[in-house]
């Protein structure tokens, strides 16, 4: 119990602290989702999400809808484990001009909110239980 409560807390510092930069562990070389993830059929992103955006490799979307506050909302699958997940988006968005602005982890659960490139946003990330290799995903942007 001890050791989840110190990886969580080490996960929320590195969330928090927007790890510019940061090696983090490197991506799995899984390139599709595994079976168990029971992911449904893709959709496209809609021509109004950012290109910029980075999206991990083999990531497959299964809802892209506008919300009726404007703002653009995609969710579906990414084949990474968790960790690989959260340091994905901690690299790659700042890279990509998206600096996070605050952000919050639990077990098996993490999220961060993020501005940049004329958009403000969230990503969240949920792992999938019994299914390794795999987390669930959400973001939400709208012009800033």
């Amino acid at each position: 119990m001890r050791l989840i409560a110190e990886i969580c807390a080490a996960t929320v510092a590195v969330l928090i602290s927007g790890c510019g930069g940061s090696q983090g562990p490197p991506l799995s070389p899984v390139a599709s989702l595994p079976a168990c993830a029971k992911a449904g059929s893709a959709v496209t992103l809609p021509p109004d999400f950012p290109r910029s955006f980075p999206l991990p490799p083999g990531t497959v979307v299964t809802l892209s809808q506008p919300t009726d506050k404007g703002a653009i909302f995609i969710s579906g699958f990414i084949p990474l484990n968790f960790k690989e997940a959260i340091a994905f988006w901690q690299s790659k968005l700042p890279a990509a001009g998206y600096q996070p602005l605050e952000g919050d982890a639990e077990m098996d659960e993490a999220e961060s909110i993020f501005a940049g490139e004329g958009f403000r946003g969230k990503w969240k990330i949920n792992g999938l239980l019994n299914c390794p290799g795999a987390v669930s995903f959400a973001v939400s942007l709208s012009k800033a």
